[in-house]
Order: structure tokens, then C-alpha cells, then sequence
């Protein structure tokens, strides 16, 4: 009795199993296309295919299901890289039947190229599983260029207006504008005042730096973007950041430096002074070789200055876009100037102070310190 019971089960166990595997689906494995892509005569790399995307589609333009789309930028070995889903009436209805003529499509920014090679972007759809080198030949369309005007050093708290009146269309066509923020000081509530027009208006609430990106449109084609940089402080100011708020010994400590002078009208004149504050208390400033000198700090004759008697030219910002190095807020966009590097020793364990200050040319020397806009402090420990 219990033999017959257990052949029962077993029985019951290898019809349920045939079932599942009957009823489960058959990978359906794609064909798989790729290749380099030449455009007006220059082969992408992965460092130049910035905003490019690459489809292909059935003949008439429809998009298989799942789209096949390389959406990513291009492989390590500069090929855009596509699989087209391979038709099966249950597991995938909207894949492609091989031997089927698709279509390659290249866009920019949204902009469609014309594939000349291979002609028309046509391409033969392979088996489930094969792999075909097509390369690419494209051209870019007569695109329209924004233009987001210059950049501008300004007060913070006044408005500020933009212009993108001298963007263009190659085929003189009228154009659309749309301007929006790439980055905001943190905390900033700043808005356009109408971001489809020629020339808003915003008002920089935050000291710091506002990235405004505008693109334009004609009626068939939109450009590639232009970023503006706006730097607005309330006043004249040296600031100094680092790239962290706590260390280990072996850490990198960097600090940024900026340096604002919204003033449009009276040059600057200036002595810098950047240093660092110990956790007992004393202060150490670079000097012009970045060299870091002892201090009293009851005595502000002893304190070293970085720079003395520099004029700020009007509306002056450093470091400007040819001379930032370095991303100080993570927004993929070089912002600061990396003003030193040190891999940390081990070093007296307590918070720190790195600071910055502009003065009255001699009056700290003078033992009469006149600071010209605030004092910058960038807090940040360290522990062994």
C-alpha cells in the first residue's frame, strides 16, 4: 500500500514538473548589430559621443518590442552596440523576423542624422543569436546655434538678465528658446522669469555660481546647448572649500579657492591672506610658495599674507572656465581652483579650520586688519 501510494506521488511530481517546463518560455536570444560611427567625416569615440543615440526600427519606422536602442554612449572599443529582439508569437510578438530589411537611426540631442552608409540605414535582420559589424557613416543636420550670452560677475540680491538674441539658424528660420538652471547654489530658490523668451530675467538669491543652459529650436531642429555662468556675491570675497569634512591619515585633503569681485564700476585692490586653523588653536598661513607659517595669533603683524596689493579688475570672478580644474559640488560642471593637494601624514587629532580673508592692502601688517567682504571657514576633522 504504501509503495503504490509513493509511485502515486512520484507520478503526480513528474507530470506537475513536464508542465512547468512546457508551459515556461524559451529564451529568445537577439541579434545582435554594432559597428563605428563616422560623422562628417570624424569617428566617435566614447570621449566625443557625448549626447548621441542610435536605434534600429522596421522599415516604415515602427519600433520593435522591445526597442532596440543603444542609449548609453559607445563600448570601450568605440562601436555602438545594439540587439534587436527576435520575433516568437508568444514570448515576443514585437521582435523582428530574420532576413527582414530595418532601419538604422542616429540622433543628436534629439536630431536625427542621415545615415549615407549604409544607404538609407537599411540593414538585413540576423538570426536569434548572430552578430553583424555594420559601421556607420552619418552627417548632422544644419542644426541651429544657441548662444547664452556672456557670463557675468554680479551683485547678488539684483536682477540679472540674460540674452540668447544672438543665437542663429543656418537657414534663418525663427527660433524658440529654452532656458533652464544646470545647477544653483545650494539652498537657492532663484526662477526665471519666463523661460521660453530671448532674454529672462532671474534674481541670484545665494552668493555663488548659477549654470543657465539654453537650447533653441527652429521648427524641425533643436541645437546643442550653451551654458551661461553667472557669479554672484553680495561683496567682495576669497572663499576657500575642501573636498571633504573628515580624514584618515593617508586621506587627500584638497582645498578650492574662488575669488569674487561683483564691483562693475571700482577696480579692487587687495592683500589675501589663506591658512589653516589647528585644533589647539594657532593658525599657520601660506605663504606666496605655499609654504605654511606660524603665527601669533594675538598679533595680526605675524600673520602672512598669500598675496599683497592685487587689484581685482570690475566684475571679476577666478577661476574663470579656462582655469577651473576641479568639480567642488558634484554637479559634473569645473567650478573652483585646486589651490592645494597634501596626502595626510598623521597629524594632531581635533577639528580644523581652513580659512580665507581679503584685507586693506598693509593694514594687517599694520596690526589694524580691514577686511573687505566676510572671512571664508571650511570646518573639517581628522582622526588616525
Amino acid at each position: 500500500m504504501k509503495k503504490s501510494l509513493l509511485s502515486t506521488a512520484l507520478f503526480l511530481f513528474f507530470l506537475v514538473w513536464v508542465s512547468s517546463i512546457a508551459s515556461a518560455q524559451v529564451p529568445i536570444f537577439p541579434a545582435r548589430v554594432g559597428g563605428a560611427v563616422t560623422v562628417d567625416g570624424t569617428q566617435l569615440t566614447q570621449a566625443t559621443d557625448t549626447g548621441y543615440t542610435f536605434t534600429v526600427t522596421k522599415q516604415d519606422g515602427t519600433a520593435y518590442d522591445p526597442a532596440a536602442e543603444d542609449t548609453d554612449g559607445l563600448s570601450s572599443s568605440d562601436m555602438y552596440i545594439i540587439d534587436i529582439p527576435i520575433y516568437e508569437s508568444t514570448a515576443q510578438p514585437g521582435g523582428a523576423q530574420p532576413g527582414e530589411t530595418a532601419i538604422i537611426h542616429g540622433f543628436l540631442d534629439g536630431n536625427e542624422l542621415t545615415i549615407t552608409s549604409p544607404a538609407n540605414g537599411e540593414m538585413t535582420v540576423g538570426t536569434s543569436g548572430s552578430t553583424a559589424q555594420i559601421n556607420i557613416e552619418a552627417q548632422l543636420p544644419n542644426l541651429p546655434e544657441a548662444n547664452a550670452g556672456n557670463d557675468q560677475v554680479v551683485f547678488s540680491g539684483n536682477t540679472i538678465t540674460l540674452d540668447g538674441s544672438q543665437s542663429t539658424d543656418p537657414d534663418g528660420k525663427a527660433l524658440t528658446y529654452n532656458w533652464s538652471f544646470i545647477s544653483r547654489p545650494a539652498g537657492s530658490n532663484a526662477a526665471l522669469s519666463n523661460s521660453t523668451e530671448a532674454s529672462p530675467t532671474f534674481i541670484p538669491d545665494i552668493d555663488g555660481t548659477y549654470v543657465i543652459q539654453l537650447i533653441v529650436s527652429n521648427e524641425k531642429f533643436n541645437s546643442r546647448p550653451d551654458n551661461g555662468i553667472i557669479t554672484a556675491a553680495a561683496t567682495t570675497r576669497l572663499l576657500i572649500s575642501t573636498n571633504g569634512e573628515s580624514y584618515r591619515t593617508g586621506d587627500t585633503l584638497e582645498l578650492y579657492l574662488n575669488v569674487i569681485h561683483p564691483d562693475s564700476v571700482t577696480p579692487g585692490n587687495v592683500d589675501a591672506f589663506i591658512g589653516i586653523g589647528l585644533p589647539d588653536g594657532s593658525l599657520y598661513f601660506f605663504d606666496s610658495s605655499l609654504n605654511l607659517r606660524s603665527s601669533n595669533i594675538s598679533d595680526a603683524r605675524t600673520f602672512t599674507s598669500f598675496a599683497t596689493n592685487v587689484t581685482l579688475p570690475t566684475s571679476y570672478t577666478f577661476p574663470g572656465p579656462s582655469e577651473a580644474n576641479v568639480d567642488s559640488n558634484g554637479d559634473d560642471i569645473k567650478d573652483s581652483y585646486l589651490f592645494f593637494t597634501i596626502v595626510l601624514p598623521q597629524i594632531p587629532t581635533g577639528d580644523y579650520i581652513a580659512f580665507g580673508a581679503l584685507a586693506k592692502p598693509g593694514s594687517v601688517q599694520a596690526g589694524s586688519p580691514e577686511l573687505i567682504g566676510n572671512s571664508s571657514l571650511s570646518f573639517f576633522s581628522y582622526t588616525p
